[in-house]
């Protein structure tokens, strides 16, 4: 759903962050990267850049976690 609602409407970005969040918790951290890398093309505003930011960081540190090097 996360990812239609994206397609519905690509400007939103609190879309773009709930399916990086739902990718992350499934373990698919190059795809939750891969949106978010898209987000901070969305981000309008230094608050939304640093929140994408921030997201961007939390997923790395997931992925590092899980026994992965990150990109």
């Amino acid at each position: 759903l996360n990812l239609q609602a994206v397609q519905l409407d690509p400007g939103n970005l609190n879309y773009r962050l709930n399916t990086a969040n739902v990718l992350m918790m499934l373990g698919r951290y190059s795809n939750a990267l891969g949106v978010l890398k898209v987000a901070q093309q969305v981000a309008k505003t230094p608050l939304e850049a640093a929140v994408v930011q921030r997201m961007v960081q939390r997923v790395n540190d997931f992925w590092a976690r899980a026994g992965h090097a990150s990109p």
